[in-house]
C-alpha cells in the first residue's frame, strides 16, 4: 500500500494551497508560461484556456516593478484557447488591470482612466484563431504615485453581455514615482 505523496511547494498553487494542475507548453508562445487562472462555466472538455498578463516599463528603467508616474508603459494581455468548440464562438474579449493602492484609498481599475474600449478585443471569432493578444500603451501620467497590488482580469462578452469564462493573475506590487 503506498501512502499519498506531500506536495511540496512547486507544486502547490499559491493562491488556493492547492495542487496545480499541469500547464502544455503554449502553442501561440512558444516558451513562454500561461499561469493566470481561467473559469469556464459550466466546464467542458471541449474548452479550455491558458491565460498571462504583464506590465512592460518600455523607458528601459532597470527594475520591472518601479516605473515613473512620467514615463508611459506597456500592458499585455494574452490568452491561449483549445479545444474544438472555441472555433465555434465569437465575442469580445474585455480585459482590465485592478489597482489596489497599498496603505491607502486610491483603488482603481486602469480601464477607468483611459478611453473606452482600448482594453477590448472586439469582434473575435474563434474560426479566425484561439491566440488572443492585446497589448496597449498606457500614456504617462495616468498613474499616481504610490505603491499599489496589481491583478489583472479579462471575460469573454457574447452579443454584449457578459459570458461565464472569466480569469485573472495576481501581478504583485508595482511602485509608480514622481
Amino acid at each position: 500500500m503506498s501512502t499519498p505523496s506531500t506536495p511540496t511547494p512547486s507544486t502547490l498553487d499559491e493562491h488556493c494551497h492547492c495542487k496545480k494542475p499541469p500547464r502544455p507548453p503554449s502553442k501561440c508562445w512558444p516558451g513562454d508560461n500561461l499561469d493566470g487562472y481561467t473559469e469556464i462555466y459550466p466546464e467542458s472538455p471541449l474548452l479550455h484556456a491558458y491565460y498571462d498578463s504583464e506590465i512592460f516599463d518600455i523607458r528601459g528603467v532597470p527594475s520591472p516593478k518601479i516605473i515613473r508616474v512620467s514615463d508611459p508603459f506597456d500592458v499585455r494581455f494574452r490568452i491561449e484557447l483549445r479545444g474544438p468548440a472555441w472555433e465555434c464562438m465569437a465575442g469580445d474579449w474585455v480585459f482590465d488591470v485592478r489597482f489596489d493602492e497599498q496603505g491607502g484609498p486610491a483603488d482603481f481599475k486602469l480601464s477607468s482612466r483611459l478611453d473606452p474600449g482600448v482594453l477590448t478585443k472586439k469582434g473575435w471569432r474563434g474560426c479566425d484563431t484561439t491566440c488572443i493578444e492585446l497589448r496597449y500603451t498606457v500614456p504617462a501620467n495616468k498613474i499616481e504615485e504610490s505603491v499599489y497590488e496589481l491583478t489583472s482580469t479579462f471575460r469573454l462578452y457574447c452579443c454584449e453581455r457578459p459570458g461565464p469564462i472569466v480569469g485573472f493573475e495576481p501581478l504583485e506590487e508595482f511602485q509608480w514615482y514622481a
